[in-house]
């Protein structure tokens, strides 16, 4: 399912999903409820839709800081990094 933005181009609904779910979880982190932020962070990971997966992993490594699990920080971020990188070499093609 896709919708028309203002713009007139299409937009697939999952990018939109991926959009909602991932202010959603920046509120929930701003608010400091990290298992609603870490259950909407799961869901972009499902959908599969960039640059939301990279944001998500982001995302979800700021909340293991605020928790001190320190290795789950340094692997998620390490995952987004590398979802950056294929963002970027992306943007030059």
């Amino acid at each position: 399912q896709t919708f028309a933005s203002h713009d007139e181009k299409v937009v697939p609904s999952n990018y939109i999903l991926s959009d909602a779910l991932y202010r959603r979880a920046t509120c929930y982190l701003k608010l400091q409820k990290y298992e609603y932020a870490t259950f909407d962070l799961e869901a972009i990971l499902k959908l599969e839709v960039e640059p939301f997966k990279a944001f998500a992993f982001h995302l979800r490594g700021s909340i293991a800081l605020h928790e001190k699990r320190y290795q789950d920080c340094i692997d998620d971020n390490s995952q987004a990094l590398s979802l950056y990188g294929t963002i970027i070499l992306a943007l030059r093609d």
